[in-house]
């Protein structure tokens, strides 16, 4: 009897049967569906090498594979091994104990640092989540169970770090299987895990909360930080985005910071106000060091990385605790949009947001737009917080002389 989908089905174990429980396909009789004692049901492939020796090669598991893929993987291994191929010792040879955290280890230093400015985040999660949960299983091997358990088990407590794990692990695989370590026509694990419904937030900084978030800052005692702090409220750039920017891309005269690499994939520019510019000509730079903020600890060319305790600091001297590093972004859109009448498209072009829908009107708005609408906006933060403001830039230039 050929295999189908209804004879896998009605597939068991049989407790009392042998250790090895193969239903053989009666159309292709080297090909059958292995079932384990667990219930998990596996496709295999009987051969025999050149030198004589039977093997029993697992083509893959059901139902992530269907019969007909199944089969058809099967009819391609027989003509290799007809050709003198071992599936057997070529897999081993090809994996080479490649387990999930060494693909891991490989798909940073080899494609995140090479294409995402945010591979900081893609090691963190790998380190924090995936290894432990799923770093010693082959990569070959990863179920779409294997999967879903960990953005299950995440997602009771954070949702958003479990969708952008899920999205990480995505990535990760299809990489993974470009580099040969898992089968071409193999589907993607992750393919329909749902993501959980996420809560846009909304928080951004008000009219009232202004002058003593300024006052706040002005009291933080790193010239580094208080800087990075007050262009994050300026520009509405992300955080990575501004810390990782170096002096050859920035341009005061012609008021722009060059992003060579963003989310976008393409190289974009930031305008910058004459406040902005202000300010970047005021921070010192540090000798033997292309970044404009560059680490604090141990030397060398390296960029800060987090804001983590300076802006605890300042959001508890503000009164403002649940206040993130974020909603210095999110107050640029909010401003324009609630005080200056700005649309989603103007917006969009200011934050440099990556949506097609706004991406395709980008086209249609005039280059100074996105510039005459960070100038208004900050000429309107200037007006609410008032002497704050010039305080906090002065301060700056205080502590760069």
């Amino acid at each position: 009897m050929a295999l189908n989908k209804r004879t896998v089905d009605k597939l068991t174990y049989d407790p009392d049967g042998p250790a090895v429980q193969v239903a053989w396909d009666g159309d292709l009789p080297a090909f059958g569906c292995r079932t384990y004692s667990s219930g998990r049901k596996s496709f295999v492939l009987r051969y025999r090498t050149a030198s004589g020796r039977t093997r029993l090669h697992t083509i893959g598991r059901y139902p992530s594979l269907t019969v007909d893929q199944a089969r058809k993987r099967a009819l391609r291994l027989l003509a290799d091994i007809s050709s003198g191929a071992d599936p057997q010792r070529e897999r081993k040879a090809q994996r080479g104990g490649a387990t999930v955290a060494q693909v891991a280890d490989r798909f940073i230093e080899e494609y995140a640092k090479v294409f995402k400015r945010s591979w900081k985040d893609d090691e963190r999660r790998l380190d924090k989540h995936v290894k432990p949960a799923l770093g010693s299983i082959p990569i070959a091997d990863v179920t779409r169970e294997d999967v879903a358990r960990l953005h299950t088990t995440m997602g009771k407590k954070h949702r958003h770090e479990a969708n952008r794990t899920l999205a990480l692990i995505s990535k990760l695989l299809n990489v993974a299987q470009e580099w040969g370590y898992i089968d071409r026509d193999r589907r993607n694990p992750t393919t329909g895990i749902k993501k959980f419904p996420e809560r846009s937030r909304t928080r951004f900084i008000t009219e009232q909360e202004l002058p003593r978030l300024i006052e706040a800052i002005n009291a933080e005692p790193s010239l580094y930080h208080r800087a990075a702090i007050l262009l994050l409220l300026l520009t509405g750039m992300r955080r990575n985005e501004l810390l990782s920017t170096k002096w050859e891309d920035v341009d005061l005269n012609r008021a722009v910071i060059r992003l060579p690499m963003t989310k976008a994939g393409v190289e974009q520019y930031v305008p910058l106000t004459p406040d902005a510019v202000t300010l970047l000509g005021m921070i010192p730079r540090q000798s033997g060091n292309p970044h404009v903020f560059p680490t604090l600890k141990g030397g060398g060319d390296g960029h800060m990385r987090w804001l983590g305790k300076p802006w605890k600091a300042i959001r508890e001297r503000a009164g403002l605790p649940e206040i993130r590093v974020h909603d210095l972004r999110r107050t640029v859109g909010a401003w324009l949009a609630t005080r200056h009448g700005a649309g989603q498209y103007l917006i969009g072009a200011v934050l440099r947001h990556t949506d097609d829908r706004s991406t395709k009107v980008y086209a249609r708005i005039a280059d100074e737009a996105p510039a005459k609408a960070v100038n208004g906006y900050v000429d309107d933060l200037k007006s609410v917080a008032g002497p704050q403001m010039q305080n906090a830039i002065r301060g700056i230039e205080s502590s760069g002389k």
